[in-house]
């Protein structure tokens, strides 16, 4: 998958350079939904456990 990668930016830097930042923001934005995700998770089994 990462030579093919590679080729495809090495064929057409444009496309990778339009993708690139739009993936980084789509990767961040995931991380940051798991986190909150994460956290709402263990703050409602700390809620059940509790009560």
């Amino acid at each position: 998958m990462a030579h093919s990668h590679e080729h495809l930016s090495a064929s057409r830097p444009s496309l990778r350079q339009r993708i690139d930042p739009v993936l980084r923001s789509g990767v961040s934005r995931l991380m940051a939904a798991g986190l909150v995700s994460a956290l709402l998770w263990a703050v409602l089994l700390w809620v059940m456990n509790a009560s």
